[in-house]
């Protein structure tokens, strides 16, 4: 409760910069605007925070394992740099020994790289930034469905809840407090005041179709065509650069053995040498953030959203209990997206920045 709002400095735009690059979109975000319903603006004021702590955390995480894949790729080059000045012989002494007196250079800026991997992770792992943001998260969004659904008179499944505690293990995880403090605000939250009737008809229904469901829709749907577009440009440039290796071993070889050009053979083998690590740093980096796995739970959420949306719309308002229906409907959008959240959790819990 006491963490504040931390400033979001340039190391940790590194993954938002690198998917407006690869994607053209924006990271998909919507704005919060506080509601008006006494019930609602209750949890909004629980929600906006968690959200806040939760995007900085995600921030911060997303774009070391960005910083750690590209850091990787500038130690192979550096890497290789001091191997070929050590063997490249140029046709003056005094070329020879500036080509190296580079060696140690090099060597000290792969030593430099290899060293900022090792702190960037270290600090990671001490400062929690993994595990903050996927607990913070699911702490937002229980918030904001509980939002919509408690000017109804409804809330959210406790199995949905302790389900987030538990995960499945013998002892309930770190993650525990999550579901511990949201009971403790449903306790301390006040009850909904008015007219079922009214509320049918009026703002919370409002809010269950324009804040639950089209919000959350228009939120999957930008989260589809950022990742599919982001992962389709990683995927070509992973292309492109096995091509370039093929080209460089071929011309490497070529030149070696067929023009007895040792130069351009060794100038072509440092691109071959390297080119594979750029590679497997574009590859990496979609690997790891799941892209093809995010736009194809963001396809899946989109349509599910969009026939709850019809459902919610074609309920007659003027008909006896329709708050009932209204109600059913929130309740069952709200426990589909906790199981999406849930099984996103799941995955990207066991994604932890690593060294290697």
């Amino acid at each position: 409760f006491a963490e504040r709002a931390r400033k979001r400095r340039w190391p940790w735009r590194a993954y938002a910069k690198l998917m407006r690059w690869a994607s053209g979109f924006d990271l998909p975000w919507t704005p919060p605007r506080r509601p008006d319903n006494t019930v609602a603006r209750y949890w909004f004021d629980r929600y906006e925070p968690a959200d806040a702590r939760a995007a900085e955390y995600a921030a911060r995480y997303r774009s070391s394992y960005v910083w750690v894949f590209g850091l990787g790729t500038l130690a192979l080059i550096f890497g290789a740099l001091a191997l070929l000045s050590s063997l490249l012989h140029l046709p003056t002494a005094w070329q020879q020994e500036a080509l190296h007196s580079l060696t140690p250079v090099f060597a000290g800026a792969e030593f430099a790289a290899l060293g900022l991997i090792l702190a960037l992770v270290c600090l990671g792992m001490r400062r929690d930034w993994h595990e903050h943001s996927i607990e913070y998260r699911l702490l937002a969004e229980l918030y904001r469905k509980q939002q919509a659904l408690a000017p109804l008179g409804w809330a959210l499944p406790i199995t949905a809840v302790r389900g987030m505690a538990t995960a499945d293990r013998a002892a309930p995880d770190r993650a525990a407090w999550v579901a511990w403090l949201f009971a403790a605000e449903q306790r301390a939250a006040p009850p909904p005041r008015g007219e079922l009737a009214q509320a049918a008809q009026g703002t919370p229904r409002s809010a269950v179709l324009e804040e639950l469901i089209a919000e959350q829709r228009s939120y999957h749907t930008d989260r589809w065509k950022m990742a599919e577009a982001a992962g389709h440009t990683l995927e070509h440039w992973g292309e492109m650069l096995f091509g370039a290796v093929f080209l460089c071993v071929l011309f490497k070889l070529v030149l070696a053995d067929g023009f007895g050009l040792p130069g351009w053979a060794v100038f072509f083998a440092f691109f071959a040498t390297v080119l594979p690590g750029v590679s497997a740093a574009v590859v990496g980096i979609r690997a790891y953030a799941e892209l093809q796995l995010l736009a194809e739970q963001s396809r899946h959420m989109a349509a599910e959203l969009e026939r709850a949306h019809r459902r919610v719309e074609r309920l007659d308002t003027t008909r006896p209990l329709v708050s009932q229906d209204l109600g059913a409907e929130a309740a069952a959008v709200a426990t589909l997206m906790l199981q999406d959240l849930e099984g996103w959790a799941r995955l990207f819990r066991v994604k932890g920045v690593e060294p290697g």
